[in-house]
């Protein structure tokens, strides 16, 4: 049985959180996003603007969340952009094809996606000037072939409290990684948390949220294990056995594929 990851943290791994109203920090953000068209239709879509002070007035450039927003922000903080936020199901995803890479909903049959198996408990999105190369062979445990990545942005897992919003760009820790093999394409999972977020304060690599939140990364793992079968898919498999990478493995991966995006985009 699926049980979402925010209860599992509260009730499994026995935290006492007071009530209290999450508020994302927007002040200081310097990207925006601005969403145009109907949400759930095929014409939507989620530009990123940069803004800049200059002088009195602010200057807003528009920019490709994939290619334009450093993916660092210093030695232990990195940049992700959210595509898919907690509690919703609507298959978000950067558009690698249009002009400034915008946010839409991914259609496939001629339909809008959703996830069958549920609303996603965490937030969901990619890492910033990242690639997993299909030219590279990425391995995925001992005895077993490499195998190609899957040409998209590195995944990420954002397991922070509260909502994040299409488009929002969010300061994060690297806690660790899972690797998803799809369509036998590699496709990472980065499991991170907001370092403004109350959980940030508590997790600083895998092993924090494994001894603080028991059972949490099992439910995980089941969750993206089975959750094609609600669409009459097959299950998911796992590289390494679907264990989980330690914090300094899955910053190897990240580092990696932005090496992968650097030389296929030709960036400096």
């Amino acid at each position: 049985m699926y049980v979402d990851f925010l209860v599992l943290l509260l009730l499994v791994g026995g935290w006492e959180v007071t009530a209290q109203k999450v508020v994302l920090n927007t002040t200081s953000h310097v990207y925006i996003a601005e969403p145009e068209g109907t949400p759930y239709t095929k014409g939507y879509r989620v530009y990123l603007w940069k803004v800049t002070s200059s002088g009195p007035t602010p200057h807003q450039t528009k920019v490709s969340p994939w290619h334009d927003i450093p993916m660092q922000v210093s030695l232990e903080r990195y940049r992700v952009v959210c595509e898919i936020p907690a509690w919703t199901r609507a298959k978000f995803e950067v558009n690698k094809d249009e002009m400034y890479n915008p946010i839409f909903q991914d259609v496939k049959d001629g339909k809008l996606r959703y996830y069958a198996w549920g609303d996603l408990a965490f937030n969901y999105g990619m890492i910033p000037q990242t690639y997993e190369d299909p030219d590279h062979l990425f391995p995925i445990g001992d005895n077993q072939p490499a195998i190609p990545g899957d040409g998209d942005p590195v995944d990420i897992i954002e397991i922070g409290l509260g909502q994040l919003t299409t488009g929002e760009v969010a300061e994060v820790r690297i806690l660790g990684a899972l690797g998803m093999i799809d369509d036998n394409e590699m496709d990472w999972k980065i499991i991170v948390v907001r370092v403004d977020n109350l959980l940030g304060n508590a997790f600083h690599c895998i092993e924090d949220v494994f001894n603080k939140a028991s059972g949490a990364l099992e439910e995980l793992r089941e969750w993206w294990r089975v959750y094609k079968v609600a669409a009459g898919g097959k299950e998911t498999k796992f590289a390494f056995n679907g264990e989980y990478l330690d914090a300094a493995e899955a910053k190897e991966i990240v580092h990696l594929s932005h090496d992968l995006w650097k030389k296929k985009f030709g960036a400096v």
